[in-house]
């Protein structure tokens, strides 16, 4: 078992702030070591969770379950986890699933309002890398609320590759598209800084080795898939998330397209639309500075300059998308939702006709 902590910048897949990252083979041991100190953990997990054989290395350890919640988590279920924490006397916090889990420990931990409640992170999808950021999604009478405090982001996060290979092919290629994504949106992002771009570089670079042999089910692959998403998410915990995520929520809710294929919908879309305007980009930078961004990410999908690797990241993004039934629908009512904050982050002025053109190349017209 490897134990990362807070050291210099040399290896970016090993700093984060105020959070340890554990990398190991085995996270039942791992996880038995970090609760050690405590009486009476709340293991966070979907009730099919309990159907894995992963389950069973972590039976014995004493504990109480919370599983009452669907994915997209409702704040009233999230009320009912800090019940049980307070009921049951718990004194620590173990999520142990994808972004819904660990979303719904992190809203339990804002509930108890106690920032010294021990939350440790286990995923067991190579997509948000949401074990390694400060916010989460919840839903209050049917309307999307994002919390976003320091005091979420997890103290301790696992990392296990064997978790991800028995996930179905289906929701290996929506994660892995999503957590390419927010490596390259993070990369171009107006709040990128030299951390973040270590971080959204290292984790692009996993992904587009990793994938294919990821979707073979190699153990290799799936760790490292692993690691290439949880970078993701480091990233995007500095930098946050740009305009193919704000239309991405949209898209989701109209039509039922996952996460990450709706926002692997546009990135192209978005970044040459980027690449065709550097003139006009509004990063305080300049255009010389998003030209080397822009390049770092051609270079890391095989380019050998600034455009070239623009077809290439299509390819692959080609290569991961998942059979599905195309979905008829009206650019208007998209763009109706998106959430402006998030194009905010986006290093170009968006006019409204470049974002109806965008979204009407990727849905078919009613």
């Amino acid at each position: 078992m490897h134990v990362h902590q807070k050291s210099d910048h040399a290896d970016p897949r090993r700093v984060i702030s105020m959070q340890r990252i554990v990398e190991t083979p085995d996270f039942s041991s791992a996880l038995k070591e970090e609760v050690a100190a405590y009486n009476n953990a709340l293991f966070v997990h979907s009730p099919s969770f309990i159907k894995r054989d992963a389950f069973g290395k972590i039976s014995s350890i004493p504990h109480e379950t919370f599983s009452d919640f669907e994915p997209n988590p409702d704040y009233e279920s999230i009320v009912e986890g800090a019940e049980v924490f307070r009921a049951k006397n718990c004194d620590c916090l173990v999520s142990i699933g994808g972004g819904s889990s660990i979303d719904v420990a992190k809203g339990i931990k804002h509930i108890l309002k106690n920032r010294d409640i021990v939350h440790i992170a286990i995923p067991t999808t190579s997509g948000t890398g949401c074990e390694s950021t400060q916010f989460a999604v919840v839903y209050k009478e049917g309307v999307k609320q994002s919390l976003d405090s320091e005091e979420l982001l997890p103290n301790v996060a696992i990392l296990d590759g064997s978790l991800v290979l028995s996930v179905p092919d289906f929701q290996k290629r929506c994660t892995s598209l999503d957590a390419m994504c927010q490596c390259i949106e993070s990369h171009w992002s107006m709040n990128s800084t030299e951390e973040s771009r270590e971080y959204s570089m290292a984790g692009l670079k996993m992904i587009i080795s990793n994938h294919k042999s990821y979707l073979a089910n190699d153990p290799d692959a799936g760790r490292n898939m692993m690691c290439g998403a949880n970078l993701s998410g480091r990233a995007i915990n500095i930098t946050r998330t740009t305009a193919p995520h704000a239309l991405s929520y949209a898209i989701t809710k109209e039509y039922g397209i996952p996460h990450g294929c709706a926002v692997a919908l546009t990135v192209i879309q978005f970044w040459d639309l980027l690449l065709s305007n550097l003139d006009e980009t509004t990063h305080p930078a300049g255009k010389k500075f998003m030209e080397e961004r822009l390049n770092e990410l051609s270079c890391a999908f095989g380019g050998k300059g600034l455009s070239d690797g623009l077809n290439m990241a299509d390819n692959v993004i080609a290569e991961l998308f998942p059979s599905m039934n195309a979905h008829a629908g009206d650019a208007q009512m998209i763009l109706s939702e998106i959430n402006t904050d998030r194009l905010k982050n986006y290093p170009l002025n968006l006019k409204s006709k470049e974002l109806e053109r965008i979204v009407s190349q990727v849905i078919i017209q009613s």
